[in-house]
């Protein structure tokens, strides 16, 4: 039997009539800045909240990076463990607080007057009249926004110069091989030094030893003899074994050198320090270095300021967005009004209602 126009529908009290949403559906509410679904959500508030959610996610993007380039230096040998570990972590923290920010009920004390009855306790307003408790007021319903304030002054503070040397990385990287490069170089030369001193001493004990073996060959040397002897044969033997002993210092000095080069440039700092060369590899210290020098160029300073001013537009769009948003998206956020729509889902209000005004 068909139900006929405004008669009353089959819904008993306390069953919800509305189609439980799956769990995709909660996730991709959750991300879009629906933390109530579709309910009381019209369709120009629902293209107002997908421009919020986008802008959202530039600005805790631009945080993780930020942070992710200073990250990837905590783990040298893995950058990229160090570096999306601690920008996943701040992108994640970040976005949940734009997000609690973004939800946040404007309505909360007007609804809690208009629907419950409910008015903020008079002890906390009894003391403060006039412009004070305005002013107290406004702090309260805008603590998120002073909050968010507070971070903006830190992230422009912190985010900004880690951006700028995101941006002059290469040249960063170019000073960092620099300071390798010197670092290998002196080691080098000490290396060099070290040898060129014992092979010089190798040569004079060669030198000492032949003068020893012409004075055995001419008769004043130890035996008496003249000639090619039984001495002298000896003599020359222990040249002989001078001799190699000095061309493995000149082998020993080329294959060092040649290890060491072939390390660096496979950038192997195991294997230089294993050669004694201990480097200091990449780390915040050893960046902030190398900006020393960058920074002595004008366009470090442009793009710094360029970056600065791109998380003050980021983030004051964000504000504004919040600010400005309609009056629709408001009630939406209401939690109050949220709370009355699901009782009236329930039927609870059916029996006070007319027909055509009650759950469909």
């Amino acid at each position: 039997m068909s139900m006929l126009p405004h008669q009353v529908t089959e819904w008993s009290v306390g069953t919800d009539p509305r189609p439980q949403p799956s769990r995709w559906s909660r996730i991709l509410h959750f991300v879009s800045l629906r933390p109530y679904g579709n309910d009381l959500l019209t369709r120009s508030s629902a293209s107002y909240l997908l421009a919020m959610s986008f802008l959202m996610l530039l600005v805790a993007t631009a945080e993780g990076v930020a942070w992710g380039y200073l990250g990837s230096s905590f783990t040298p040998h893995h950058p990229w463990l160090g570096g999306v570990g601690l920008g996943f972590f701040v992108f994640v923290l970040m976005w949940f607080f734009d997000r609690s920010l973004i939800t946040f009920d404007f309505l909360e004390e007007e609804h809690a007057k208009t629907l419950t009855g409910q008015s903020r306790p008079e002890s906390v307003t009894a003391p403060l009249d006039g412009k004070l408790a305005h002013l107290w007021a406004w702090l309260s319903v805008h603590k998120g926004f002073i909050a968010r304030a507070c971070v903006i002054v830190l992230s422009i503070y912190i985010t900004a110069p880690f951006l700028t040397q995101l941006i002059f990385k290469a040249d960063i990287q170019n000073y960092q091989r620099q300071y390798y490069q010197e670092a290998v170089t002196v080691e080098k030369n000490r290396f060099i030094t070290q040898m060129q001193t014992d092979q010089a001493k190798q040569i004079q004990r060669i030198e000492e030893t032949t003068t020893k073996l012409q004075q055995e060959m001419s008769g004043t040397g130890g035996s008496g003899r003249f000639g090619y002897g039984v001495n002298a044969q000896a003599i020359q033997n222990q040249i002989t074994a001078q001799e190699q002993r000095l061309n493995e210092l000149y082998e020993q000095q080329r294959q060092r050198i040649a290890d060491i080069e072939r390390a660096f440039a496979a950038q192997d700092f195991a294997t230089l320090a294993g050669l004694g060369i201990v480097i200091d590899q990449d780390s915040p210290i050893l960046r902030a270095k190398a900006v020393d020098h960058i920074k002595k160029s004008p366009s470090y300073l442009q793009y710094e300021v360029a970056m600065i001013v791109l998380l003050m537009i980021l983030s004051g769009a964000l504000f504004a967005l919040k600010v400005m948003q309609p009056r629709a998206l408001k009630l939406y956020f209401s939690s109050r009004l949220h709370e009355q729509w699901n009782l009236y889902c329930l039927g609870k209000y059916d029996a006070d209602l007319p027909a055509q005004e009650r759950r469909e």
